[in-house]
């Protein structure tokens, strides 16, 4: 995110980058925020309702069929140790691009010119009630950065980059 950026309405407005976010797949389930918040995860336990978690630690979708069965599958052989990771991200660039018109690696945040120290997260978190994955936690390049999670709705999408502009907008 840049300055520019957090004052460019255009991003909630239905012209800018997220507009064509708007449109749920019916593929991904319902998103709603009722429900996540119903989830035992890290991401959905960690903070007080007030806090919107969009971190990358989980998608904030339903699980497919086949995902579904697949993991069923694997934890009766008991196979439960770290997947390989073959051409998993490149499989989900393409089909996210395809689908959705995404590009996965936006998902970084560069707030460097926004004057919001090493660890802008921390200011997202208080100021904007927006808990995003900390930049130094992968290491001294990820200083001045966020990371956001891209997996969830339009409707979340919108209320997290609301939160995160009201976080950087001058009183």
């Amino acid at each position: 995110m840049t300055a520019e950026a957090s004052h460019d309405h255009r991003a909630t407005d239905g012209q800018g980058p997220l507009a064509n976010s708007r449109r749920m797949d019916p593929l991904l389930g319902s998103c709603s925020l009722a429900e996540l918040r119903q989830r035992k995860s890290f991401k959905w336990r960690t903070f007080p309702p007030d806090v919107l978690p969009a971190f990358v630690a989980e998608m904030d979708f339903t699980l497919a069929e086949p995902i579904t069965e697949a993991v069923t599958a694997a934890l009766v052989l008991g196979d439960s140790g770290y997947a390989h990771m073959g051409e998993l991200g490149e499989a989900f660039a393409r089909f996210a691009a395809g689908r959705f018109g995404w590009r996965p690696d936006l998902a970084w945040l560069d707030c460097r010119a926004l004057g919001l120290g090493a660890n802008p997260a921390t200011v997202f978190r208080e100021k904007g009630k927006v808990a995003l994955s900390p930049g130094p936690d992968f290491g001294a390049q990820g200083h001045g950065f966020a990371r956001l999670n891209m997996g969830t709705s339009p409707e979340l999408m919108e209320k997290t980059v609301r939160r995160m502009a009201s976080a950087v907008r001058p009183p």
